[in-house]
């Protein structure tokens, strides 16, 4: 009984040396991915910068922006004022299946005015991307 426990474990190991990564090391990665995703889009947003904003779109965001984003010469202004010092925290990382995942951030203004945003990402063609965004009451966390 023992010789087939420690042959278990070895067979454990050798599966994780091979890969050279654990299930673990995967979901961390994708943490960091989401991190950065965020970050690109928040720097985009204080910068006014249409065209990149809608490189980070896809799906229902996509579809609901893209019309402004493209054809509104003075939305990129909006965007500047509206997010000039604003924050963007973190708060809940959650997967969903392969594809999607969801993002539980606090969006601060000015430090004064607070919103509580889920956004659902999705994994495209090894892109990751913002599917869609809603405000969410603080109790749905």
């Amino acid at each position: 009984m023992k010789k087939i426990y420690v042959l278990f474990v070895l067979i454990i190991m050798v599966i994780f040396a091979s890969t050279g990564e654990s299930p673990a090391a995967v979901e961390v990665a994708d943490v960091y991915q989401a991190e950065n995703l965020l970050s690109q889009y928040h720097n985009m947003l204080e910068n006014g910068n249409t065209s990149g904003i809608l490189s980070l779109l896809t799906g229902p965001m996509l579809k609901s922006n893209e019309n402004l984003l493209r054809n509104n010469s003075k939305y990129a202004r909006f965007l500047r004022e509206r997010y000039r010092n604003s924050n963007f925290t973190i708060v809940n990382y959650k997967p969903i299946d392969t594809s999607y995942s969801s993002l539980d951030v606090l969006i601060t203004f000015n430090s004064q005015e607070k919103i509580w945003t889920r956004f659902t990402l999705a994994l495209e063609k090894g892109k990751l991307r913002i599917y869609a965004e809603e405000e969410i009451n603080v109790k749905e966390r």
